[in-house]
């Protein structure tokens, strides 16, 4: 009996010691009616949810508002350049301040060929800038001067040797150089549709060597970039003193580009015309502008530069209301 007894208290105590080990082995420190700590699905989800916020909303801000912080710091920077900066005085400062209103009118007027360093000048379709350059060395600054053209900056880089160079003393002297800017849609320009100027110059407008020269369909092409050109030219001039100058090669076949008739329809009129000479812009070099041969310089010949203004409608003298005779 004793031997029995004994037999069943061994069973027990070697139940409870491999209920012991089995615990450690597992590494479980509590007991078998406690259960273990566990979190809902629900919150992992939303923890997930404010994790992913916390790192999409800044970059979603920041792709949202760089562009529109560069679009307005480009507008101020072109302002500062062509719009007039409002100052004001107070009275009791009047002595501190050195500002003087007539310090542009004090600056001598200096001349380059047709223009005029008091000119506010729009430069359309230049190929490695030489031309506004030589502009700019004759004024000795080119603050009233925007050079514009349908290249791309690295378009420049690749097509003329000094284009960059040239670009590069542009700005330096203050002038506003900008690309992609087609001739055919200029007056849509986000910045140049808010601009007027005293003379829009382009100079040897041409489409690019697609066909012959002399064929119909080439002739076509320049046809269209002429009439696209003096179209949006027409929208930008300031006032009825503003000029649009072309310079264009004579003869056959520029002739057949209809440059004066297009001017016309368009409400434009050529009221001056004078053959252009080179040499009176030193360091311009006309470039081909297409191609493998882009900086290479093309026969000038006969050329003239035409000069157009806005066709002024004719002023009817006014009558007194007694002098209009009345409708019956």
């Amino acid at each position: 009996m004793k031997t029995q007894i004994m037999t069943k208290i061994k069973k027990k105590n070697n139940q409870r010691n491999g209920e012991d080990t089995t615990r450690q082995g597992t590494g479980c420190c509590w007991s078998e009616k406690e259960t273990s700590p566990s979190l809902s699905p629900s919150l992992f989800r939303w923890l997930g949810l404010l994790v992913q916020l916390a790192i999409w909303l800044p970059l979603l801000l920041i792709l949202k508002v760089t562009p529109l912080y560069l679009h307005v710091k480009a507008k101020e920077s072109y302002k500062k350049i062509f719009l007039e900066e409002e100052v004001t005085y107070n009275d009791d400062d009047d002595e501190d301040t050195d500002y003087d209103e007539d310090k542009e009118e004090e600056q001598p007027e200096k001349w380059r060929g047709h223009y005029s360093s008091r000119h506010t000048m729009l430069l359309v379709g230049e190929g490695d800038f030489s031309f506004s350059l030589s502009l700019a060395r004759a004024f000795g600054s080119a603050h009233n001067m925007v050079a514009t053209t349908i290249d791309t900056e690295e378009n420049i880089k690749k097509k003329y040797r000094n284009g960059v160079a040239n670009v590069r003393e542009l700005e330096e002297r203050g002038c506003l150089v900008l690309y992609g800017v087609d001739a055919k849609e200029m007056s849509q320009h986000f910045f140049l549709r808010t601009q007027r100027f005293d003379r829009i110059v382009y100079n040897f407008p041409h489409v690019g060597f697609l066909y012959h020269e002399g064929s119909y369909r080439q002739i076509q092409l320049n046809k269209g970039l002429i009439k696209g050109f003096l179209s949006n030219s027409r929208a930008l001039l300031k006032g009825d003193n503003g000029e649009i100058h072309v310079t264009h090669k004579e003869g056959d076949p520029y002739d057949k580009w209809d440059l004066v008739k297009t001017a016309e329809k368009l409400g434009l009129v050529m009221y001056k015309t004078v053959p252009f000479n080179k040499n009176d812009y030193p360091g311009y070099k006309n470039k081909r502008a297409h191609g493998k041969l882009s900086d290479a310089p093309f026969p000038l010949g006969d050329c003239s530069t035409y000069k157009f203004k806005l066709k002024c409608l004719p002023k009817f003298p006014q009558h007194s209301k007694s002098e209009v005779p009345e409708l019956k």
